[in-house]
């Protein structure tokens, strides 16, 4: 069988609905908190797993809607293993136009 993934069916078909809200509310979150840790924005989804969160920044990083960055700390080292998200879009293009396919997941 497949895995379960919130934006497909127990079919396996793409739920538009929820892919749609799910890459809208972290394009919302990034938007409104540029450079965000991904555990922070992890935190913001309480009905989806860390897993589901990290699959979809992926996927919307590789389709230029995140742009994503391991940030100096203070100190001036590394957070290594720290992303940090930034939106790609401009503000006229925040609605996302990505079709599912496009996003690879």
């Amino acid at each position: 069988g497949l895995p379960f993934r919130p934006w497909l069916t127990f079919s396996g078909q793409m739920n538009q609905g929820v892919l749609e809200y799910f890459t809208s509310k972290i394009l919302s979150v990034v938007f409104r908190n540029p450079g965000i840790r991904e555990d922070s924005l992890s935190a913001q989804f309480d009905y989806f797993s860390e897993v589901h969160v990290r699959e979809m920044l992926l996927s919307m990083a590789a389709a230029g809607l995140l742009r994503v960055e391991e940030l100096q700390s203070s100190d001036g080292g590394v957070n290594r293993g720290t992303k940090h998200y930034f939106t790609a879009l401009l503000p006229h293009q925040f609605l996302p136009q990505q079709q599912p396919s496009q996003l690879g997941v």
